[in-house]
C-alpha cells in the first residue's frame, strides 16, 4: 500500500505555519508514507490538481493550519 498525507497551501498562509506543519508531520509520519505541501491559489482546485497529478492507494488531507501534536 502506498499512502500519502497532503495539504493545500494558499498564498495567504504564513511561511512559519507551513514549515511548522511540515516539521511535525514529517517527524511522526511512517517511512512508507509520503508527505506533500501543495501550493495553489484556491483550496478546492488545489485538491483536484493534486489528486489528478498523483497516484496513491490512500490519501489523508490535512488542513494547512491543522498541525497534529
Amino acid at each position: 500500500m502506498r499512502p500519502t498525507v497532503f495539504t493545500v497551501c494558499q498564498g495567504n498562509i504564513p511561511a512559519e505555519v507551513i514549515s511548522g506543519q511540515g516539521e511535525v508531520v514529517r517527524r511522526f509520519l511512517p517511512a512508507e508514507c509520503d508527505f506533500h505541501q501543495y501550493a495553489s491559489g484556491h483550496h478546492a482546485i488545489g485538491i483536484n490538481e493534486f489528486l489528478a497529478q498523483h497516484d496513491y492507494d490512500a490519501y489523508v488531507l490535512l488542513d494547512i493550519d491543522c498541525i497534529p501534536l
